[in-house]
């Protein structure tokens, strides 16, 4: 069993792990890397009052509470998580596929990597616009050693 399905069990009855959880531990960790180089006194207290936000979310038993809280918390950081996985799927692509905003929807498009100009259909909205791509896919060339 996983760790975390351990601790549930144990909890049970009680609010338990959840993502705002990983959030203020991911904070009281920076918050002691912080601390071993400038050894703030707020950085300290702010560690403290993250272990007690964290002691008093897990052990709660107001459970529709925590929930209200963990459900707003993932409504507020779906939008720049979703940005950056975005942007991460574009650097990651980017020798392999073009991606274009429909102008009529916004809709983000992945296109294969050709270059031409391409007559481009959204699949959301059905509209038809015409696509400009300046780069071919990159071929990865690899060298094998003679042995």
């Amino acid at each position: 069993m996983k760790y975390k399905n351990i601790i549930n069990m144990l909890l049970k009855g009680h609010n338990g792990i959840d993502s705002l959880f990983y959030l203020n531990l991911t904070l009281i960790i920076i918050c002691l890397i912080l601390n071993i180089f400038i050894n703030n006194f707020f950085l300290s207290l702010t560690q403290l009052l993250l272990c007690i936000l964290i002691i008093f979310r897990i052990f709660s038993r107001n459970i529709k509470a925590r929930r209200k809280e963990n459900s707003i918390f993932e409504w507020v950081i779906k939008y720049p998580k979703k940005k950056f996985k975005l942007f991460y799927n574009i650097i990651k692509n980017y020798n392999h596929a073009l991606y274009k905003r429909c102008p009529k929807c916004k809709q983000m498009i992945k296109l294969p990597l050709k270059k031409g100009k391409h007559q481009v259909i959204c699949p959301t909205c059905k509209h038809e616009f015409t696509v400009k791509c300046n780069r071919n896919e990159k071929v990865k060339v690899e060298i094998l050693k003679n042995r």
